[in-house]
Order: C-alpha cells, then structure tokens, then sequence
C-alpha cells in the first residue's frame, strides 16, 4: 500500500531500528579517509557546540529530547569511525531534527575533497523520479530496459517506502505541518531543490558491483531490471536537469510565467530588468498564470519586486520580533565559519539581553511595497507547493494577504509564525569536511490582531494535489486545474475548477 505523507512521517519518527540500520557499516559508502572514531566524536561535538551558541531557533520547533535523541543515534552510529559521506549522512538527521528549513548539511558547502566523494561518485541511480503520494514515478531514464513512466517499486530488494522511511528524517524543513511534510517528500524528488535520492540514497544503501537491481512496474505489467550505477554527469549527458530558472509562455489569452528560484547570487541574470520586459509583453493579456511551484526562495527582495508588479495598491508585509543566540559569537568557532557578512558574528550594541538569557535584536517594522507605475491589469491565479519555504513561501503569504492573486495547489512549506533565517553562516567541520548551515536570526511574525498565528503554511484558497495517474500520462493536474479557472473567468462562462486532495 502506499505511504500516506503525514502517515510515513509519524512511523519513521517513531521507528529507530530503522536509524540504526542505516548508521551500520554495511550501509556506509566507501570512500578515502575514513574518521577516526575519536574523530567524529570530536567534529559532533563542535556540531553540538555550534548548535547551542549560534542558533536562536533551535528549540523552537524541536524539544530538547528530540535534539537530544538525534545526537545520540548519530554518537552511536560514528563510536567505532565512519567514512566521510556517512558522517555527512548523520549531521543531516541531527540538523533535520531542528526542524528548521535553512538548518542542514549543504552538500554546496562542504569542505571540496567530501563534495568531489558526493557528487561525483559512481553510485547514483540511473533515473530521474517524481514522488507522488508515496510512490516513485520514473520521468527519465539512462539505463536500457527502464521505461520512462514506469512505476518504480524496490531497490535491491527494498520496497521505496521503506528508503523514503529511511531518508525522510535527514531532510529539512520548517516544522511538521502538512505543508512541512510535503517538503520533505518533495525533497526526494530529482531536482534543484531535493535530490535526497543522490546524496543521501547511495550513502544509506549503496550499490553492490555498481550495479542496481530495480523492481518497477509498467504498462507491460511488473519486471526486475539491472541497471548500472553512474556519476551524475554520466546521467546529466542522457537526461539534462538545468531548466532555465524563469520562462514565459504564451497560450492564446493567458500568460505562464515560471519561477524556479530567487537565488542568483553570483549570476548575471537581471531580474529586475526581466520582470519589467515580462510585464510590459504582457500587459494586453487578460490572465496569468504565475506557477511558483518549484521555486524554494532566494532573495526576498526579488520576490517583493515581483509582487510590486501585480499590487493594485499599496501593501505591507508584517512586522517582526528579531532574536539572536548570542551577542558575539563563540571565538572558537569563528575559523569554522563562513558567512557572506561577518558582522553577523559581533552584535555588540545591537542586541539586547532578554530575562529569558535570550539575545532580542531591533524589530522589523512592516515592509510598505509599492506597487509599479504600470501594475499588471489582469487576473492572476498563483500556482504554490511544498516546495515554496523560503522567499517563495514569503511571496505565497503575500500575494494572499494583499489579494493580488488567488493561489492554488497545494499546502506549502515555510512558516507564518516565522523563519529562521535571513542571516546565515555555514560550520565546516574540520575532521570530515561536512558544512552544516546555521541560520543566526530568528524572526517571529508579529499578527496584526495579536492571536498566535496557526501552526503551517500557506493554505491556498483552491487545493488542487497532482494525481498519480496524470503525473503517469504526463499531464500537470494543477496546470489543468488554473486553465479550467481561467475558463471559468471569461466573460459568460461559470467556473469549472473543483478542489482535490
């Protein structure tokens, strides 16, 4: 039967032979270097030490026994040494027990000889997967004898819910609401923002002889199939896996314009200069269709500029109470830690000691954006997901809170109560080369009326879920679904859109 999200979720928490199965040293990756035992208890511990000085959510969404408990099975798994990427492996359950969307082990950011072991390695699949309401779709494949759309159901004998059982709990995101869950689910899948099936899967359960042994299930019914393990460029040659970060597509009266990310950082991408062009083309078209769906955030600022240019009115984001951990930053960890700003560590007269022994930084006031000179005249439906926990989860938030667009699709990640994030450094643990990130401010929403603001995500007003069935017959179930509402709102014609889950 397949897995429930919420349901595989609550069982994997609450299943620790699984932890120890995947710590044992049979399911440890190979590679060069291993730790010393005295070695990843020594790196651990500045982990732990790290975690406690700098990290000002850490018990916001975790209690301390669940930190706790993640510690312990990573002590228990490294006590007799490990090789890197295992221990790359158990900084990623403790960092995900945080339960913290910008709190993981960066395969980006590790020290260059472990990301070489972890992106280069032989040992990936020969496929590209979807998940999809706890089963794995096939949506390309490398191997001969492995059909793109097939269903695949083991792995060396494993059934996927037990791997995805497995590898959830290494994966990050902002609490335990559904949209939280969804996070960690979609981060199974192949791309930008997840890939856990890359870094993690091959860690966990390695290949035997490089090779894989595949269960899947087709239109000609089930088959086992063995297929050779491959480095990522090996499969990156067959199935290319860099979309172009936005595009904008035309379909009669309705513009699509696709959002992938707010991150470019070292690029020469413009956005600015790519929203204004976007805009003004489509000006004379009475429907958008703003799909934001595999967008996990970046700058906020780019999102502000993109929400300036669907805003009737003047609108301002909520304010904020700030925290920190610290008024400067432990001395011992500073040759550790890498930041894009280093006045991040030493708040010295900009924090101010709280009686909880809390470090309370200057608020944020609301954020005023104004819309553009030419706003878009249109309607626009805003496609979002479990993906969306960043900025993009920021932009969802305020494009419902100012109703500039209706949003549809599904529950997404994030946080209204607040993120961690906005300052972030990275912990490069000395022994093992494993990067950690660490946000260093806390912000929490301050709600309008002063209620508690609920615990998740943006909830769109139209709930759509992609359907497995479609997802096989290479249909977009929300795509569908904002076409239909687009149907529904030219003139003389009723809605025809209805909710799913």
């Amino acid at each position: 039967m397949p897995l429930n999200r919420r349901d595989a979720l609550q069982h994997l928490l609450a299943t620790p032979a699984l932890a120890a199965a995947l710590a044992s040293p049979s399911a440890r990756a190979q590679g060069p270097a291993p730790l010393s035992a005295a070695e990843a208890r020594s790196d651990l511990q500045t982990l732990r030490r790290a975690l406690q000085a700098l990290h000002p959510g850490l018990q916001r969404r975790a209690t301390p026994a669940q930190i706790e408990a993640a510690f312990a099975t990573a002590e228990a798994a490294i006590a007799g040494g490990c090789t890197r990427p295992a221990f790359f492996l158990n900084c990623s359950r403790v960092a995900a027990a945080v339960n913290c969307g910008h709190t993981w082990a960066s395969r980006y950011n590790t020290r260059a000889d472990l990301r070489s072991l972890l992106f280069d390695g032989p040992d990936k699949l020969p496929c590209t997967l979807r998940w999809l309401q706890g089963r794995a779709l096939v949506t390309g494949s490398a191997a001969p004898g492995l059909a793109t759309g097939s269903e695949l159901l083991a792995i060396d004998g494993r059934p996927v819910g037990e791997i995805a059982a497995a590898l959830l709990p290494l994966l990050r995101a902002d609490g335990t609401h559904a949209g939280a869950v969804g996070k960690r689910w979609a981060q199974l899948d192949t791309g930008a923002n997840g890939s856990a099936m890359d870094w993690l899967f091959p860690i966990a359960f390695p290949p035997q002889a490089g090779r894989w042994r595949l269960a899947v299930r087709s239109a000609a019914g089930p088959q086992t199939v063995e297929v050779p393990a491959m480095t990522l460029a090996e499969r990156q040659r067959t199935l290319p896996e860099t979309p172009p970060p936005w595009g904008l597509q035309r379909e009669g009266d309705t513009a699509v314009l696709r959002i992938t990310t707010f991150a470019f950082w070292n690029s020469s991408f413009k956005a600015d200069a790519f929203l204004a062009r976007t805009f003004q083309a489509i000006r004379g078209l009475p429907y958008l269709v703003l799909d934001l769906r595999e967008c996990e955030g970046g700058d906020d600022s780019i999102a502000r500029q993109l929400l300036a240019h669907l805003l009737r009115q003047p609108y301002e984001t909520p304010a904020e109470r700030r925290e920190s951990a610290y008024e400067l930053a432990p001395a011992e960890l500073l040759p550790l830690l890498g930041t894009w700003d280093n006045s991040f560590f030493d708040r010295r007269g900009q924090a101010t000691r709280t009686p909880e022994g809390r470090w309370q930084l200057a608020p944020r006031p609301p954020q005023r954006v104004e819309p553009v000179a030419e706003p878009y005249p249109g309607r626009t439906v805003a496609l979002v997901g479990p993906q969306n926990s960043s900025a993009a989860f920021l932009l969802a938030r305020d494009l419902q809170r100012s109703g500039a667009a209706v949003l549809m699709g599904e529950p997404t990640a994030g946080h209204l109560q607040g993120l961690n994030g906005g300052q972030i450094a990275w912990l490069t643990l000395p022994a093992s080369g494993v990067a950690v990130d660490i946000p260093l401010r806390a912000n929490h929403v301050q709600p309008d009326d002063g209620d508690t603001l609920p615990d998740r995500g943006v909830l769109p007003e139209l709930p759509v879920a992609p359907r497995w069935e479609d997802a096989v017959a290479g249909t977009d179930t929300v795509m569908e679904a904002a076409r239909a509402l687009i149907r529904g709102w030219r003139p003389g014609r009723a809605p025809t859109v209805a909710p799913t889950s």
